[in-house]
């Protein structure tokens, strides 16, 4: 696995998700006013062009007796001199046109960002804003920041002391969170304390001094669906036998920074965020009914959990979610504070000490014949070839055979016989001594009298 150098990128409170500045909104709304009416325009112009360009008229003819009864412009008729399908494939296009623009608009207004779920060592849940899953994340890592939010949940039921009433069930939190709980539809107030003295709902001047946390309690019945509620009293039975529960909770939004590196998380630190920050995600949960069907999912899962904690928790984790969700679309992308690139290659595995033996034994090798080399150089001296030259096949029958007084001042092999000197040369041949069956050379002198070869 190699890594390319990191390319970190300026700006040291640069984030990942950040607040929009107002002119973006004026910005993307005349954008988005473009995009939808210049092509609708463009289409509807053409269309008019080619109308009264090719219209047609009946005309008035010369002679009134020759006029044909037929021959009368109809009323809310145009006449033009086009064919049908030319005409159908350009209002076509105009019918196709609009939605498609409407979708594209849709798509550019919105800034693509998924909600993830983080648990520190301690076993803490958070759920966080992050860049979508695709697959060249695979291959980057990088530090940024985003925002992120943690929800504690807990059943407060005998709090609120539920109590049978007729076919519903009736709870009394507090002087603004008290009623009857008789439908599958959810109840939710929110607050700013624990003691939940102050609704929130509904005043949204009051919610710009939220603090963080903030805190919500929910009631509803339970959709069992064969199964049945955790071993608890803090689920408290109507008279037709339908579960009913409150839930009392508070969210701490945070601002989070992390490292993600090899599609895992390695560092994330999250820090509570200040109430401008924070009342944008309370604003946007306690002002609308949107999550209602989520949660009310969420809860019928978590409903088959053995204990009542693990069903708080699991539908605190939901609420987080939703949470983080709802307000997302008042953040726009921004650089990360570093990122860089890995690439994959496909490599050998070279283990350390077979490489390290082999170099050692071929530079051992190297060093011998070096050393070798300086033997040989210096033994390759005058008197070691002289007895090389005399040891070869030439010399010993030189030695064998030639002058002594040839062989003492020669330079060379061929020095040493007496053709070199002038002298003449001699026969070898092989005699046999005392007719015994021994033999042995011998040198034959020329005849006498011969002027040539033998």
């Amino acid at each position: 696995m190699a890594q390319k150098v990191p390319n970190p990128t300026p700006g040291s409170n640069s984030t990942l998700l950040r607040r929009k500045p107002e002119g973006t909104h004026s910005q993307g709304i005349t954008s988005h006013q473009f995009l939808v009416t210049v092509p609708i325009a463009a289409l509807t112009a053409v269309f008019l062009v080619l109308v009264f360009h090719y219209r047609l008229y009946h005309g008035d003819p010369p002679f009134p007796n020759l006029r044909l009864p037929s021959a009368e412009d109809e009323r809310n008729v145009v006449y033009v001199d086009l064919s049908s399908s030319m005409i159908l494939f350009t209002t076509s296009w105009a019918s196709s046109v609009a939605p498609m623009l409407s979708s594209f608009v849709v798509a550019l207004a919105s800034s693509q960002a998924t909600v993830y779920t983080y648990v520190d060592p301690d076993q803490t849940s958070y759920t966080y804003l992050g860049v979508p899953e695709t697959a060249s994340l695979l291959t980057q890592g990088f530090t940024a920041k985003t925002y992120g939010a943690r929800t504690q949940c807990q059943l407060i039921s005998s709090k609120c002391t539920l109590q049978n009433a007729a076919s519903s069930v009736k709870f009394n939190c507090s002087a603004d969170f008290t009623g009857l709980i008789n439908t599958p539809t959810l109840q939710a107030a929110f607050f700013e304390d624990e003691s939940m003295s102050k609704n929130l709902r509904g005043k949204v001047v009051s919610n710009c001094s939220t603090g963080n946390p903030y805190y919500f309690a929910l009631a509803s019945v339970v959709n069992l669906s064969g199964g049945k509620t955790p071993n608890s009293t803090e689920f408290v039975k109507s008279l037709h036998g339908v579960p009913t529960y409150v839930l009392g909770c508070h969210t701490t939004t945070y601002d989070i920074e992390y490292d993600r590196l090899n599609n895992t998380v390695t560092r994330f630190q999250p820090a509570a965020s200040n109430t401008s920050v924070s009342n944008i995600w309370q604003t946007s949960i306690s002002q609308t009914q949107d999550w209602f069907p989520f949660f009310q999912q969420a809860a019928g899962t978590a409903i088959f959990s053995d204990t009542a904690e693990e069903f708080a928790e699991k539908v605190a984790l939901a609420l987080s979610k939703a949470t983080i969700a709802l307000g997302a679309d008042a953040l726009g992308a921004q650089p990360a504070l570093a990122a860089q690139d890995r690439e994959t290659l496909l490599v050998a595995r070279i283990p350390v000490a077979p490489l390290v033996a082999m170099v050692a034994v071929c530079l051992l090798y190297v060093v011998c014949g070096l050393v070798l080399t300086g033997i040989a150089a210096w033994s390759a001296r005058y008197e070691v070839r002289d007895v090389q030259a005399r040891l070869s096949i030439a010399g010993l029958v030189a030695d064998r055979f030639e002058e002594p007084g040839l062989r003492s001042d020669a330079n060379c092999v061929e020095e040493m016989f007496a053709e070199h000197a002038g002298q003449e040369s001699k026969r070898i041949a092989i005699e046999s001594v005392d007719g015994v069956g021994v033999y042995r050379y011998t040198t034959w002198p020329k005849p006498e009298g011969s002027a040539s070869g033998w």
